[in-house]
C-alpha cells in the first residue's frame, strides 16, 4: 500500500465530510485512511462510521480525549502505507493529489515529499511563504531542508508525506499530553533527522481552511511552557546538526516567542500583561542569553531589546508598527 492518510479529528462535524470525501473521492486509489475521533462530542465519529461502513479503505478509532498531538500518534501508530500524509479534519486535499505525489515518489525516492498549501478551496492560488523552492534535496542540498525547520518556517506536518519508516512511532509522547503549541515541530524534527531527501513538488494540493478560533490563533499563558518545551528540542537538533542550523534554531526560537507577542494583541486581555508575560518567560527559559552574537532582523533585534530591558510599551509599538507596515504591503 503506498499512502497512509491520518486525519485526527475533534469536534469537526461541519467540515469533516468532505474532508474525507476529499481523500475516497482521489484519483489514485492505493490508500488507506485513517480516522481518529478525539473524543468528540459532536457528530464527528458519526460521520466518520459512516465512511468506514461505506469503504472498507476507512479504519476509525474512537479515543477520550486526548489533544492533537496524541491523536495523530494514535492514527500514526496504525499506519501501514508506503508513506504517511497528516491531513486535518476541516481541511482537504485536491482531487488529484496523492496521484501527482506517487508519481513524485516513483521519480525521485525522496524521504520526504512536501507541497504546497491553498487558503483557497479551489486550489486557484497558493501561500508563498514557503521557504524552498521546488525541486530535489539530498546530501550537502538536505542541509538546506534542515535549516529552513530550524527557522520555523518549514514546520507543517500537513503538507508533507513522509517515508513510514522515518517516523519515530516507537517514541513516547504521553509526556506532552495537552501540548498546544508546537506539536507539528515538536514531531517534525526527529523525521528530518531519521531522512535524507526531499522533494519539494510545486503544486497547491492541501486546502487549508483559515481557523481564527483555533487553540493556537489567541495568547494563553500556558503557551509560553509549550514553546519551551518545543525549543529545547529545537535547540538540541539545531546543535546536532551544525552551527548554521543552530544558529537558524535560535532565530526559529525567537520568531517562536515575537509570534506570541503577536497573538496577544488580539487577545481580551490588557496586552502589556502578555508582554511582561513573554519578556519573563524568555528572561526564565534562558533565550536572551542564548541568542548573543546570533543576527536577527533589525526589528526582532529592537523587539527582544525592549523586551530584555522591561520597556513593554516600546515593545508593543514595535509589533503594531511591524504589522501596520505589513498591512500596506498588502
Amino acid at each position: 500500500m503506498r499512502f497512509s492518510v491520518v486525519v485526527p479529528a475533534y469536534n469537526v462535524e461541519k467540515y469533516l465530510f468532505e474532508c474525507l470525501q476529499s481523500v475516497t473521492a482521489q484519483s489514485f486509489q492505493d490508500f488507506e485512511l485513517i480516522v481518529v475521533d478525539d473524543g468528540s462530542t459532536d457528530l464527528t465519529g458519526t460521520i466518520a462510521d459512516e465512511f468506514a461502513t461505506a469503504s472498507d479503505k476507512v479504519k476509525v478509532v474512537h479515543k477520550e480525549n486526548q489533544g492533537l498531538l496524541l491523536a495523530r500518534r494514535n492514527g500514526l501508530a496504525l499506519a501501514e502505507g508506503d508513506y504517511v500524509i497528516s491531513l486535518d479534519g476541516d481541511d482537504c486535499l485536491r482531487a488529484d493529489a496523492l496521484d501527482l505525489i506517487s508519481k513524485a515518489i516513483d521519480r525521485t525516492n525522496a524521504d520526504i515529499i512536501s507541497f504546497r498549501y491553498s487558503r483557497k478551496s479551489d486550489f486557484s492560488t497558493f501561500d508563498d511563504s514557503d521557504p524552498l523552492d521546488d525541486g530535489f534535496y539530498s546530501g550537502e542540498g538536505y542541509n538546506i531542508v534542515k535549516k529552513h525547520v530550524c527557522t520555523g518556517r518549514f514546520n507543517n506536518l500537513c503538507g508533507k508525506a513522509f517515508r513510514l519508516c522515518r517516523i519515530d512511532r516507537e517514541s513516547t509522547y504521553g509526556a506532552y499530553a495537552g501540548l498546544m503549541h508546537g506539536e507539528d515541530l515538536l514531531q517534525l524534527l526527529p523525521i528530518v533527522d531519521a531522512s535524507s531527501s526531499l522533494f519539494c513538488l510545486d503544486e497547491a494540493l492541501y486546502f487549508y481552511r483559515p481557523n481564527d478560533g483555533a487553540s493556537t490563533s489567541r495568547f494563553k499563558p500556558s503557551q509560553l511552557t509549550d514553546v519551551a518545551r518545543v525549543n529545547k528540542r529545537l535547540i538540541a537538533y539545531g546543535s546536532k546538526w551544525g552551527d548554521d542550523c543552530l544558529e537558524a534554531a535560535k532565530r526559529g526560537e525567537v520568531d517562536q516567542y515575537i509570534y506570541l507577542e503577536k497573538i496577544n494583541e488580539v487577545a481580551n486581555r490588557n496586552p502589556l500583561d502578555g508582554f511582561s508575560e513573554i519578556a519573563s518567560a524568555m528572561h526564565r527559559f534562558g533565550v536572551f542569553e542564548r541568542i548573543v552574537g546570533t543576527p536577527l532582523r533589525f526589528d526582532n533585534w529592537f523587539l527582544v531589546r525592549c523586551l530584555q530591558c522591561g520597556n513593554h510599551r516600546m515593545a508593543r509599538a514595535v509589533v503594531l508598527t511591524v504589522e501596520l507596515l505589513k498591512g500596506f504591503r498588502s
